[in-house]
């Protein structure tokens, strides 16, 4: 996906690019990679605890599809 190239291009130079941590994210949930849409989901919530992101709501996306419900609550 060339979208996600390009992600991470950026993230190389600025590794803590909201923009481009959210959108790996939603790559990766796009192919169907929910473990490491997790994981950069998880860095970008730690950086920004922004709980009305569409990170943090991608982040229980990806909880929801790897069946982890209990994992998969709302961040408030």
């Amino acid at each position: 996906m060339k979208a996600l190239s390009l992600f991470e291009k950026v993230l190389e130079k600025d590794p803590y690019n909201m923009i481009s941590l959210n959108g790996k994210g939603f790559c990766l949930r796009m192919m169907f990679r929910f473990q490491e849409s997790i994981e950069i989901l998880n860095k970008a919530i730690s950086i920004n605890n922004n709980k009305d992101s569409l990170y943090g709501k991608g982040f229980m996306f990806s909880y929801f599809k790897r069946r982890m419900f209990k994992d998969a609550k709302i961040i408030r």
